[in-house]
Parts: structure tokens; C-alpha cells; sequence
């Protein structure tokens, strides 16, 4: 699979650019310190999946998100090469060898080497991503992936995720997303509390593996109470969570906690 040139952080970055445009910064300030990344954009290697975060690996997600107006909105996320470009529809091949066309139309977000564009830049050997929504690309991402892209809008108002994940090898995962300010963090029992704009009150437990971003990489303890943060979290055999990928997006007025 290295001939689809996707390394770990490659494949962290580009599926949390795509799924959620809010989740980029999960995994894309790790790019900053890598030596093999070319400038302001993500490194390029063997294609393979790192523990601790559903943007890390698969090559399909399948995703269901509710809003705070009470909608819902399903998406359909997949990473691979892009073989060709006709008639409005992309056809790409993902690193576990399956081929899928999902065709375009004229609302459908395009970003190119991390800029916004159009389908006409889009070409045969990138790598790519396509998040589509009811049979139809509502983002398609080629070429560089960097850090910070432009959003293209589709999570706006979202408050909470499922994912479902696919890797290459056949495994699978699921994780939830959820967007809110935090109301308790606790320490000793290793737990965070925060509310949704839809008013329901969500507790995730932490440990080792979680990982906290902003401008850098930090821990739970930069956290505090009064942030707004997005949360990545892993569901567990036994039903459990726990928080994989914690983004702040608004720190607390004076930063509190």
C-alpha cells in the first residue's frame, strides 16, 4: 500500500479534514514537528493506521451527525487515489483495493493543495478524499493536505457524531464526536463533563492515550472548566468511551478553570 503515498499522520489529517472540517486540528498540529513533512503541509510515506483516532487509517467511514435545530445529516467518507475525473464524477481507488465513483454536482466543495478550487484541478494520481452525502460528494479534498484547509461548512451547528470506520486490513471501529463546553473535569476519576448547545450533558473518561490540541500539542490538565472543545472518543468492548482526541476551539473567558 506505500504506492498511495499515505503516511500515519497523512491519513490522520486528510479524514478529519474531510468528516468533520472542525476535526482537523485533532490531527493535524502533529504535522508541525514532523521532519518528513514538506513545508506547511502533511508528510508523505507508507500508508498505516496509529491507535487513538478514527482519522487514522481507514479507508471508509460511514457517519451520522445531528444538529442543534434537531436534523441529522448521514456521510460517506473515502480515502484513496483518484484514477480518473469524468462527467462530473470522481473515481477513486482506496488502499484496500476497492474502487468507488461518487459523482459531483454544482454545490459540492472542492479543496486543492489545501485552497478552495474546483473539479477542473482535480487530477488522475492525487490522493484524495470524498466525503458524500446521500449518493453525492459534498467535499471532495486532493492533492497536499495541510493543517489548517478551508472549511467547507458541512458540520456547522453539529453537536454530536457517530463514526463508523473501515481500515485497510478489514478491521473496524466506532467513535463518537461530540462539540461542547466543559463543565467539570475530574482528575482522580480521570473524567471530563461537558454540555452540547442541545443541552445534553455528555462524561467521557480519559487516560494515557488522550490527546489534546490547540495551536500545539498539550494534556488534559491545559485544559478547563468554560472551554469549548470538540471531542473524538472511542467506543470500547464494553460500551465505554474514551476521549481519543480533544480539540479546544474556544478557551474560557480568562481561561478559566
Amino acid at each position: 500500500m506505500a504506492r498511495f503515498g499515505w503516511n500515519r499522520r497523512t491519513v490522520g489529517a486528510a479524514l478529519g479534514l474531510v468528516v468533520a472540517g472542525a476535526l482537523a486540528g485533532l490531527a493535524a498540529p502533529a504535522l508541525a514537528g514532523d521532519p518528513a513533512a514538506p513545508a506547511g503541509g502533511v508528510a508523505r510515506g507508507a500508508a498505516g493506521p496509529i491507535p487513538g483516532s478514527p482519522y487514522a487509517g481507514p479507508v471508509h467511514v460511514e457517519s451520522t451527525f445531528s444538529y442543534v435545530d434537531g436534523t441529522a445529516r448521514s456521510f460517506v467518507t473515502d480515502l484513496g487515489l483518484v484514477r480518473s475525473v469524468e462527467g462530473g464524477t470522481v473515481v477513486l481507488e482506496r488502499p484496500d483495493g476497492e474502487t468507488v465513483s461518487v459523482p459531483t454536482d454544482g454545490d459540492t466543495c472542492v479543496v486543492v493543495d489545501g485552497a478552495l478550487g474546483s473539479l477542473d484541478d482535480v487530477e488522475p494520481g492525487m490522493r484524495a478524499v470524498i466525503h458524500a452525502e446521500g449518493g453525492t460528494a459534498e467535499v471532495v479534498r486532493a492533492g497536499l493536505l495541510r493543517p489548517r484547509e478551508p472549511l467547507c461548512h458541512e458540520l456547522v451547528g453539529a453537536v454530536h457524531g457517530d463514526l463508523s470506520t473501515t481500515f485497510a486490513d478489514g478491521r473496524t471501529a466506532r467513535w463518537t464526536w461530540d462539540r461542547g463546553m466543559i463543565t467539570a473535569i475530574d482528575h482522580d476519576g480521570r473524567t471530563i463533563s461537558l454540555i452540547r448547545r442541545d443541552a445534553t450533558e455528555v462524561t467521557l473518561s480519559y487516560d494515557d492515550r488522550t490527546r489534546v490540541f490547540d495551536e500545539g500539542i498539550g494534556s488534559v490538565e491545559d485544559l478547563g472548566v468554560g472551554d469549548v472543545a470538540v471531542f473524538v472518543s472511542e467506543e470500547l468492548a464494553d460500551g465505554s468511551l474514551v476521549a481519543r482526541r480533544i480539540r479546544c476551539v474556544m478557551p474560557a473567558p480568562g481561561g478559566a478553570g
